[in-house]
């Protein structure tokens, strides 16, 4: 196993890009990390940018946009910045891939569900994955 790691918030996210990756047949070549929430995730990024960068070469970072996804993307550019890297003022559709400018920091990735410019979470995402009309996109009444 490579020290590649993803950084999601919770364990339900983490379930879902456990199940994206084998449903895709990707290989196991980083690890999911859960922090127990969105502020423990933000607060861990400045432990992993501080490490040795062949400890932790790649870190992605998987964060639920929620109400704003500009505030979400201003909280991860901030830490980015505070640890030298050149971010833009804007979060691209494709989503991010930063390597640190004089190779001290580890390579970052960023995507803020569910598609980098709407509100929502990793939920709001899967729903996304639903074909219309499966009977699994249809609400129910509680029932």
């Amino acid at each position: 196993m490579s020290h590649k790691v993803l950084l999601v918030e919770g364990v339900n996210d983490q379930h879902v890009v456990w199940h994206l990756c084998e449903a895709h047949k990707l290989p196991e070549c980083f690890a999911v990390e859960e922090m127990g929430g969105k502020e423990p995730l933000l607060e861990s990024l400045y432990g992993y940018f501080r490490r040795d960068p062949l400890a932790y070469p790649t870190v992605g970072i998987l964060l639920d946009a929620d109400e704003s996804p500009e505030s979400a993307w201003y909280a991860v550019t901030n830490r980015l910045r505070d640890e030298g890297y050149s971010v833009p003022s804007r979060l691209d559709a494709g989503g991010l891939v930063l390597d640190h400018p004089t190779g001290d920091g580890p390579r970052v990735g960023v995507w803020l569900m569910p598609d980098n410019s709407l509100p929502g979470k990793v939920e709001d995402f899967v729903r996304l994955l639903i074909p219309a009309g499966d009977e699994l996109a249809v609400e129910t009444d509680g029932a």
